[in-house]
């Protein structure tokens, strides 16, 4: 798991998608989804990016990828039993310095992907 200060990977998406709070993907020709990305329950993160119309920005899964819950504040600490989460995004954000995924511990300023 990555523990870094992003840990949101640009290159772990899917274009023209979005994930609801069921889980399923839906298209979207201008935004994007992330993978699973792996995190821990009870810490606050941190995301700055533009809501996608419609869409939540992020969904919490549990360890067998089941969604348990959705948010679609800056700054969410992630439930009890989250051991994931996917983030819906536009596409022309992907690549910007504008939006990261932090840990509570972790937030300064931006830093790629490592």
């Amino acid at each position: 798991m990555n523990t870094g200060f992003n840990i949101f990977n640009s290159a772990d998406v899917t274009l023209g998608k979005i994930v609801r709070a069921t889980g399923n993907e839906e298209d979207n020709p201008t935004a994007a989804v992330s993978g699973y990305i792996p995190i821990f329950p009870g810490i606050n993160y941190y995301h700055n990016w533009t809501t996608v119309s419609g869409a939540a920005k992020v969904i919490y899964f549990n360890g067998q990828k089941t969604p348990i819950s959705h948010t679609a504040a800056s700054s969410a600490v992630a439930p009890p039993q989250a051991c994931y989460a996917r983030i819906n995004l536009l596409q022309s954000e992907l690549n910007s310095a504008c939006y990261k995924v932090y840990s509570t511990a972790n937030n300064t300023k931006y830093k790629p992907y490592e």
